[in-house]
């Protein structure tokens, strides 16, 4: 048997240890996160519109990715960390250990994921008629940036079914932006398409 049958097996073997309580808990877990799976993709977004905001008071407008990432998964996880206390007596000691490993293992992988999906979102604005870009916009952090307005290229995406799935632009004296029409609203990306890359 692989590992990773050998891991199914271990948790459907700590699994037919919970209580009554225990799986009454854990269908509790799971509604919550899915009852939250909508609200919180916009988690991420309004987070770094508020932090944007605070920064930048003024601001013309700015365009934010659309976080793909949910946060109900981690919503689910954090729970199952204490679900060993819901297992018959017997096993209890065992069964405790098991569920805060396991889950602590997917709650850093899934911070771990999701961090790297947060940096690589980059946030476009427009603040005092300067365009300014991001990729720690959570901190508010944006760095101004002057474009090459002879190097805007509008693409098609990698599969050829979006005509302008892509916007590729040199700024700052050669460096490279790359921005995906998936990865935005499609009014921000009308914005996108308007303002940065047509002078």
């Amino acid at each position: 048997m692989s590992r990773r049958g050998r891991a199914l097996e271990e948790l459907i073997i700590h699994l037919t240890h919970l209580t009554p309580v225990g799986w009454g808990y854990l269908a509790c877990s799971a509604l919550f996160a899915c009852a939250i799976y909508g609200t919180s993709k916009k988690v991420i977004p309004n987070m770094i519109r508020k932090q944007t905001i605070k920064y930048y008071p003024n601001f013309e407008w700015a365009v934010i990715p659309q976080y793909g990432m949910s946060l109900s998964l981690l919503a689910f996880l954090v729970p199952t960390v204490f679900l060993g206390y819901f297992c018959e007596d017997s096993t209890k000691s065992d069964d405790v250990s098991f569920f805060m490993i396991m889950s602590s293992v997917f709650i850093v992988i899934l911070l771990f994921t999701m961090l790297c999906s947060v940096i690589g979102m980059q946030c476009i604005m427009k603040n005092n008629g300067a365009v300014f870009l991001s990729r720690f916009s959570l901190l508010g952090l944006y760095k101004r940036i002057d474009i090459d307005y002879s190097s805007v290229e509008v693409s098609p995406d990698y599969n050829n079914k979006i005509p302008d799935g892509v916007i590729t632009f040199n700024y700052n004296g050669g460096k490279t932006c790359k921005l995906k029409k998936n990865s935005y609203s499609d009014k921000g990306w009308d914005i996108i398409k308007k303002e940065p890359c047509n002078k």
